[in-house]
């Protein structure tokens, strides 16, 4: 199957929402669900103003719903580009997503580039990269048989 263009632009753009869904996560995981009914009972029409507070556990508690949002888009943008193309060029490219996490967790929230993390990274694409290849054998292998 020839893999078109839209389908590789589909899937690098779920790969950098994959990895934006997770920043957004970790930002959002500082929160505390003890404190939210008090602030509910204490809003009134201060939620507004509750929401842009980066302490409260309401900002917290919309910070990981947009995450499970970018999370959902990443699906609908998968399943749509993985209907256009060969799924061992396309699947690669998604795994581009956990580079894209490395360098958005250094740039958004100072994390350090440790060598583990790149190392656990390159033996993680460099499978997936591998699977793909022996597909394409097992595939031109079953095309000489024949």
């Amino acid at each position: 199957m020839k893999t078109k263009t839209s389908s590789i632009i589909l899937i690098l753009t779920a790969a950098l929402a994959t990895a934006a869904a997770q920043i957004v996560l970790k930002i959002g995981s500082a929160f505390k669900p003890a404190g939210l009914k008090s602030e509910f009972q204490q809003a009134g029409l201060g939620i507004i103003k509750n929401i842009f507070n980066t302490s409260s556990d309401l900002f917290h508690l919309i910070v990981i719903g947009c995450g499970f949002f970018l999370f959902m888009l990443t699906l609908l943008i998968l399943a749509r580009g993985f209907k256009g193309g060969d799924m061992s060029l396309l699947y690669p490219i998604f795994a581009t997503s956990f580079i894209w996490n490395i360098l958005f967790s250094r740039f958004f929230l100072g994390e350090h580039i440790t060598f583990f993390k790149v190392t656990g990274v390159l033996i993680i694409v460099s499978g997936i990269a591998l699977t793909g290849f022996g597909q394409k054998l097992s595939e031109a292998g079953k095309e000489k048989l024949e």
